[in-house]
């Protein structure tokens, strides 16, 4: 089990329990809720230098968290995995979310104290679904991740609720579920298929190496490849990008699109070579 003092563990908890906490101050002081966010997201970048630190060098360096096993079915565990690959990608989502956390508190003036106060959770509740879905080391933990990661952006974008950015918030939550209904089928076919999620089981037997699964890997890329914003499946772009707060769109830009990239990585490479990339 993972044990509660594992920077790995805090990398998910810590925004998740700082959205709760920030709700509620925000509704008793602004000024306290916005010096809360801050250092929330200050300690959180400091945690993922932590867990780089606690990896060490080696390109083996790895440490995998059971974190629940499910009663209904035994031996299956909700995993997360910390490594060289995710451990980066950690700090990057640590860095610009905290860049944009700072930046919000000027930007945010403009907005009714009820809009900023459920703004602040928002950002966090995305950065705790992005740092989930890079640690997750389980295809089904993942994708619960990765849906919250879609719905917090969904919400940020429409955050003004104007026309056009209702359009467009609109317009990315029906691609994303696009894709991340091919993801799914994807991943109950890998579990029929391979009889594990686990990405760990997954590399060392080479299941997706086998020919036979190309078209496993196209569902994954899809869905994927909606969040990436590659082509042709980008257009939610240009709408969503100008719709959503500034600071939102630097995290959608700097790292939200870079979470399917790394997903890409970890299916295409990793999955296909049991090699670490980092």
């Amino acid at each position: 089990m993972m044990a509660w003092g594992e920077p790995g563990l805090w990398l998910l908890l810590l925004p998740f329990v700082g959205a709760v906490i920030g709700l509620v101050i925000g509704r008793l002081n602004g000024r306290l809720r916005d010096g809360f966010v801050g250092l929330t997201t200050l300690a959180l970048l400091g945690l993922a230098i932590a867990a780089l630190a606690l990896l060490g060098r080696g390109p083996n360096a790895t440490m995998k968290m059971k974190a629940l096993e499910l009663a209904s079915a035994p031996g299956y565990f909700i995993t997360f995995r910390l490594d060289r690959l995710s451990g980066v990608m950690a700090l990057l989502i640590s860095l610009i979310g905290a860049a944009a956390a700072f930046f919000s508190f000027r930007y945010m003036e403009r907005y009714p104290r009820p809009s900023r106060d459920r703004y602040y959770p928002l950002l966090l509740l995305l950065l705790g679904a992005m740092n989930g879905a890079i640690l997750a080391g389980e295809l089904f933990t993942m994708f619960i991740l990765w849906e919250l990661m879609t719905l917090a952006a969904f919400f940020l974008v429409i955050f003004d609720e104007r026309q056009e950015s209702l359009a467009a918030g609109i317009k990315y939550l029906v691609m994303s579920e696009a894709g991340a209904l091919a993801m799914l089928v994807g991943m109950i076919l890998t579990w029929h298929r391979a009889g594990t999620t686990d990405l760990q089981t997954l590399a060392m037997s080479r299941f997706f190496a086998d020919p036979g699964q190309a078209g496993l890997l196209g569902l994954f890329l899809l869905g994927l490849g909606v969040k990436a914003g590659i082509f042709p499946l980008y257009t939610w772009i240009p709408d969503a990008y100008p719709a959503a707060p500034s600071p939102v769109s630097a995290l959608l830009a700097g790292v939200m699109k870079k979470v399917g990239l790394f997903w890409m990585i970890r299916l295409f490479f990793e999955m296909l070579s049991p090699t670490p990339i980092l």
